[in-house]
This record gives C-alpha cells, sequence and structure tokens, in this order.
C-alpha cells in the first residue's frame, strides 16, 4: 500500500460517537481555520427537552447553527390557564437551570428547594415569601449580574415581543417575578421568557441561530437557558 498516495485531506473518518473530523472554514478574520460540527441536545442537562442546536465550531466558537426538533416541534410556554401552583414551579424550574449553569450553585439549590415545597403542597405565599428573599438576594450578586449583563441581547424589532430588549439578567429576574405573581401573564414583566402556542416566527427558540453566532459555547447555554423552550406545561397531577 502506497501511503504516500493517500490524500488525508479527502477522508470522511467519524470520531468515537459519531462526530465527524474537523474540515476547514474561514473565520471572521479571513484566516483558514478547523470547522467542527456538534450538536447540542436532545438529550443534554440543564438543556430544553428535545431540542438540538447543530453548531458549527471553530474552537469553542459557534459561528453557524440551525435548530431542530427530531421529536416533532412542541407547544412552548405554559398552556392556556395554568393554575397559580403550576406557574411557580414551571417558573422556577427555568430560574433553577438558569442560575445552575451560570454557575450560582447556592442560589440555584435554594431555588430549586422553593420549587420543591411548592411541587409538594406548601402554602403558595410563603413559597412566593421565600422565592421574593431569593430575588432580592440574586439583585445584590454584582458577580452574577456582570457575567449575565449584557449576554444574549435581543434587540427592537426582533418580532419577539415582551422580550425585546432583554439579556440573559432581564429574562432571570423575570423567571422569579413571573413566578412571585403566580400567573404566566404577569402583567408589568417584560421578560416572561416564553410565549404560548406552536412554534413559530415570534418563537425564541427560531431567533438561537441568530443570538448564539459568534458566542462561546458557555455563554450559548446561558442563551438557551434563559428562554422557555419546554413543551407546554400542564397542570394534570398538579394540585392547586
Amino acid at each position: 500500500m502506497d501511503h504516500g498516495q493517500m490524500d488525508h485531506g479527502q477522508m470522511d473518518m467519524p470520531m468515537p460517537g459519531g462526530i465527524p473530523l474537523a474540515g476547514e472554514g474561514t473565520d471572521r478574520d479571513g484566516l483558514n481555520l478547523d470547522v467542527l460540527k456538534v450538536p447540542l441536545g436532545p438529550y443534554l442537562p440543564l438543556w430544553p427537552a428535545g431540542l438540538v442546536l447543530h453548531c458549527e465550531l471553530q474552537g469553542d466558537v459557534v459561528f453557524g447553527s440551525a435548530i431542530d426538533f427530531p421529536f416533532g416541534a412542541p407547544e412552548t410556554g405554559p398552556a392556556p390557564g395554568p393554575d397559580e401552583r403550576a406557574s411557580v414551579i414551571h417558573h422556577l424550574d427555568l430560574a433553577s437551570r438558569l442560575l445552575r449553569l451560570a454557575g450560582a450553585a447556592a442560589s440555584a439549590t435554594r431555588t430549586r428547594l422553593i420549587r420543591d415545597s411548592a411541587l409538594d403542597g406548601a402554602a403558595l405565599d410563603q413559597c412566593r415569601t421565600e422565592l421574593q428573599s431569593e430575588l432580592a438576594r440574586i439583585r445584590k450578586n454584582w458577580l452574577l449580574r456582570r457575567t449575565l449583563r449584557g449576554v444574549g441581547h435581543i434587540p427592537g424589532g426582533s418580532g419577539l415581543p415582551g422580550l425585546e430588549g432583554t439579556d440573559v439578567w432581564d429574562r432571570l429576574v423575570g423567571m422569579f417575578e413571573t413566578a412571585a405573581a403566580g400567573t404566566a401573564a404577569a402583567t408589568g414583566t417584560k421578560a416572561a421568557a416564553h410565549t404560548t402556542g406552536p412554534r413559530g416566527a415570534g418563537d425564541p427558540a427560531q431567533k438561537l441561530p441568530d443570538l448564539v453566532r459568534g458566542q462561546e459555547l458557555s455563554v450559548v447555554r446561558l442563551i438557551v437557558a434563559s428562554f422557555d423552550l419546554a413543551p407546554a406545561a400542564r397542570t394534570a397531577g398538579v394540585s392547586g
């Protein structure tokens, strides 16, 4: 076998786990760098169920991506008219996931405990008091604010009513405010972080490719976690 005549650049060899070898592509500075295609999801800790984000990476920076729902595109956000307890549980789920990814482990744990108390039937007034105290702590966490401020900013005219002008920090605070209000449609809350109904043009998932372009993978996960991309919440099995 004449190894000297082998063209390794034309070989299409998969890596373990089915991930292809890196190809080549031009980065934003005009340099020819390796490009690796990596899917995020649908089974990933602290990741929306059923979502796949197909990323093209140069190093750990996403320069291109596409979304997919391999099990079918679910509706997003709480179902119409969820009860107060379901809303508290749902939004604290979202908040604890985002806090965990942001490295605020203590806040994430306390938020999860409040969520578990609501799920176990604790008085909602007591749960709201606790989550408002936790929100006060979070507002004073300057490191967390600095980490999330400006990340995943949604400009005006993006077609996402209620989310324009927000960043990951705003959407985290919005999760707590919505949970404290006890309903999915909290009045005066700019960052409820979800839409209700079928996936469409006004759905945050459809905007992810634009929002994550040029971001590092760790930042991409924060952006994704700042939206309610879970299947529609159901009240079945949740007592009022």
